[in-house]
């Protein structure tokens, strides 16, 4: 269909007429190492995505032939309830995609019809068996079992036969067999549908699809030709991309001691006229770029050559070849698109690897409905133009863009894009990522910073993989704030979060939080603070600096080594920070990595095999899986939540503890009397059990979602 369907399945909606078998199943391996299981029916797709994995190694044959039995029965489980959730879905009213017509009611039945009598003479052959079994933690469940009465093993051994059923799949079969098999007994009418989508008014349809993902929008423009023009809806969210990941089989080929320019010439020509033919399809159909509401751009081709090194000399010359040929061409032909009466809608826009001239950049603040913006290791093309744009003091035009992520790369630093900062003065939330990772590209001196008119409105900040060199201009940025130079203004910067690969010295962190201080400041994330300054005596020193956090969260590195958050044992022991926390006047949410055991063992298993010696243990009673499940209970300790207990003494407005951000997340709830007075705190630990019921799971949920650093756990904050 071309662009920019080319990326989706081009897969009919399709309904089996007859009981599913494993005849006529096919398997699809494409060139990438990733195994995808190819299915006539979109929905069953959806259905077994979580089974599809990645596999980057090479197999033996029999281990794709025992990935293949497995495989073959996922999708047999899925094909057989479909088959008989149509059944249902006529008598219930239910709708599909592909309807409740008469027509395919008529084609459905005869191969219906055929395996559910078949099916009706083996059900009173059946026995039923329903009892309930107890969870370790006590819940009880219900467990239903299917027995065959005398004489019945010669009808069930041939209806296993005749519809292609093994024995392990047989218990999934009967049970979905029997429920519409009961329904079917009662002889109901098929409930045709009356209403059709096409019946429904165009302005209403439009709502309905705005809620529809890309390969929903596809199958129902399938259905009919009436509803083709759904299909214009997938334009909400669009890409225009340099290389593909499909064309990275080339990579294998090209030979690294060799001059890469000509070695990449084919590639490129086909590269160019795919984004020049994409480009031209979006000017060619402005009605639907305005329903357009996210434009990816990335003119990216350094990934290509795995074998080089992106940052390497070899492949400077490069980008400037293709910037005058083909990248410079490229952003003139997209020029004309980024209008505001073509691109009305438009709130998110990004940009990869992208050189940008003064016409480039003011057609992107032309975009008056733009919220999100990113930039990824873009760059500015100088000349006279952009002097005078970054000389000035006031820029000509700016963005309204409300979030901002600048992204870093491999870009030397006379081209780096910081002083794109400068056209954004109503960011309120903004990302620095990876700006200290390539070349020594620090955060700019005041000569620069001081354009950075967003200082003024700035809300969350996040900043990711920063180095103390960069620390002092960073920290002088942030104490231009107005809220430091005058007691009349209102801080406005409320969130702030430091993820580092490695730890910060001593001094930098201390200078860098020193100049965020601000009694308005709700969430603070410390990701990369150095072991030595672990002690109790931090906390009371952010205690001092914010003392109004809702939310807290910190990792310590236990060495110089050590690139991620893992848990680790602080300096003192965990009671010995509590007191600290006095200090915070109301803060609700507190996350470290302190490694607190969540399952530690007791001496059971000792104290069991010193019986056992002495000969007092049963041993068949240890076979026995009811005894085990009733002992599951002693071979650990149940006391998580006693770590949160110094802490809630101490901070009465704490409400969720966790040691870890993969850990149970402790609720403390506090019982207080008519008159203010507190009678008890109670803790309770959200752990893996809990999970397992629809009111725990809630509730952690719901915990989480109140947390805005579990929001962020290792990318930027939420837009605005």
């Amino acid at each position: 269909m071309g662009f920019p369907f080319d990326l989706l399945r081009d897969e009919r909606p399709s309904t089996p007429t007859r009981w599913p078998t494993r005849e006529g199943l096919q398997f699809y391996y494409p060139f990438v190492a990733r195994p995808y299981m190819l299915k006539h029916q979109v929905s069953e797709m959806d259905a077994i995505q979580m089974f599809i994995r990645h596999d980057y190694e090479r197999k033996k044959e029999e281990e794709i032939a025992k990935d293949t039995i497995e495989m073959t029965k996922i999708v047999l489980l899925y094909r057989r309830i479909r088959f008989l959730d149509i059944y249902e879905g006529f008598i219930e009213g239910c709708l599909d995609l592909t309807g409740r017509h008469e027509s395919r009611w008529t084609e459905y039945m005869e191969g219906f019809e055929e395996y559910i009598r078949d099916f009706d003479k083996l059900v009173p052959f059946i026995i039923t068996v329903t009892r309930m079994e107890e969870y370790p933690w006590g819940d009880k469940y219900p467990v239903t079992e299917y027995e065959l009465r005398a004489r019945g093993d010669g009808l069930y051994s041939r209806w296993m036969q005749r519809w292609d059923i093994k024995q392990d799949e047989a218990y999934g079969c009967l049970h979905r067999s029997l429920l519409t098999h009961k329904l079917w007994k009662t002889k109901p009418k098929p409930k045709f549908q009356t209403l059709t989508l096409i019946d429904l008014p165009e302005d209403v349809l439009e709502l309905v699809f705005d809620e529809c993902s890309r390969p929903q929008l596809l199958a129902i423009s399938k259905t009919c030709r009436a509803l083709r023009w759904a299909r214009g809806h997938c334009l909400m969210d669009s890409s225009i991309t340099f290389s593909e990941l499909k064309e990275q089989t080339i990579a294998q080929t090209l030979d690294p001691d060799s001059n890469p320019l000509p070695q990449l010439a084919p590639y490129l020509q086909t590269a160019y006229k795919r984004c020049m033919d994409r480009i031209a399809y979006h000017l060619e159909n402005p009605k639907q770029c305005m329903r357009m509401q996210t434009l990816s751009v990335s003119f990216s081709w350094r990934w290509f050559p795995w074998r080089w090194d992106p940052g390497s000399d070899p492949l400077r010359p490069i980008d400037e070849v293709l910037h005058a040929t083909m990248f410079k061409s490229l952003l003139g032909a997209l020029r004309p698109l980024l209008k505001p009466e073509i691109l009305c809608n438009l709130t998110h826009l990004h940009f990869g690897y992208t050189r940008f001239d003064v016409e480039g950049l003011s057609a992107i603040c032309s975009l008056r409905k733009l919220r999100t913006m990113s930039f990824q290791d873009c760059s500015l093309e100088r000349s006279g133009d952009m002097e005078a744009l970054l000389q000035g003091e006031t820029p000509p035009f700016v963005s309204p863009a409300i979030n901002l992520e600048l992204r870093f790369g491999y870009s030397d630093p006379p081209n780096t894009q910081w002083p794109i900062l400068t056209l954004f003065p109503c960011v309120r939330n903004l990302s620095l990522v990876s700006f200290d990772g390539y070349n020594g590209l620090h955060f700019p001196d005041e000569v620069l910073h001081s354009k950075f008119r967003c200082i003024n409105v700035l809300e969350r900040l996040f900043v990711n993989c920063i180095s103390d060199a960069t620390i002092p201009h960073l920290a002088s940025w942030l104490a231009e704030r107005p809220s430091r130079h005058s007691d009349d203004v209102v801080d406005t910067l409320a969130y702030f979060k430091i993820s580092n690969d490695y730890h910060l010295s001593e001094d930098a962190m201390r200078l860098l939080l020193t100049s965020l201080r601000s009694e308005r400041l709700k969430v603070l994330a410390l990701d990369g603070i150095k072991y030595q300054m672990g002690y109790p005596n931090f906390i009371e020193f952010l205690t001092q600096l914010f003392p109004n956090l809702y939310s807290l969260s910190l990792a310590v590195r236990a060495n110089a080594l050590q690139k991620s958050w893992r848990p680790v044992v602080w300096p003192e022991p965990s009671w010995a920070y509590a007191p600290r926390f006095a200090g915070f006047n109301c803060l609700e949410h507190f996350i470290w990595n302190y490694n607190t055991p969540v399952y530690d063992a007791t001496p059971y298993p000792l104290e069991r095999f010193e019986r056992a010696v002495m000969g007092e243990v049963d041993q068949d009673q240890e076979e026995d899986w009811e005894h085990w499940s009733k002992v599951r209970d002693l071979l650990y300790f149940d006391d998580y939540e006693r770590s949160a207990a110094p802490f809630a003494v101490h901070c009465p407005t704490l409400r969720t503890f966790s040691s870890d951000r993969l850990s149970p997340v402790c609720e403390i709830t506090r019982d207080v009397d008519e008159g203010g007075v507190l009678r008890k705190v109670r803790i309770e630990c959200l752990d893996g059990r809990m999970l397992f019921t629809a009111k725990g799971k809630r509730k952690s949920e719901k915990l989480r979602e109140e947390n805005p650093n579990y929001a962020c756990m290792s990318d930027r904050w939420k837009d605005l």
